[in-house]
């Protein structure tokens, strides 16, 4: 919601949780913000049943609660029409992922560890 404030272009929010999921619509009509799409989902059946092409993403946030598949989500991600060439992705995992898990079209830029989260931002260098 922060970036669509900011000027976003648009955001779109797959949230599998439908309480939560009303919460972020709520919130998105009391800031005003006509440009965010809230999915109902799972992250896994978004990627693959979403419209791909009608949104290339240049930021893309993974993040909890944390999925056993994440490095699934990761690569399907990866595969699919809706990266551009050099997006950046940030996700947040419970457990270290393991390169050789992830998507070769990604570069690693940056990876940390505060508590229990590691967190990782990756570069796109496939698409567009």
């Amino acid at each position: 919601m922060e970036a669509l404030s900011r000027g976003a272009k648009c955001a779109v929010f797959i949230e599998k949780n439908k309480s939560a999921a009303k919460a972020i619509e709520h919130n998105l009509k009391m800031l005003g913000l006509e440009n965010g799409e809230v999915s109902n989902s799972e992250t896994l059946r978004w990627l693959q049943t979403a419209p791909e092409g009608k949104t290339k993403f240049n930021i893309v946030f993974i993040d909890p609660p944390f999925v056993d598949d994440i490095c699934r989500v990761c690569n399907e991600l990866a595969v699919s029409n809706f990266l551009q060439k050099s997006s950046k992705i940030y996700v947040e995992s419970g457990v270290e992922l393991l390169e050789a898990d992830l998507p070769e079209n990604w570069i690693k830029l940056k990876q940390k560890k505060a508590g229990k989260v590691h967190y990782y931002l990756f570069e796109n260098c496939d698409g567009g």
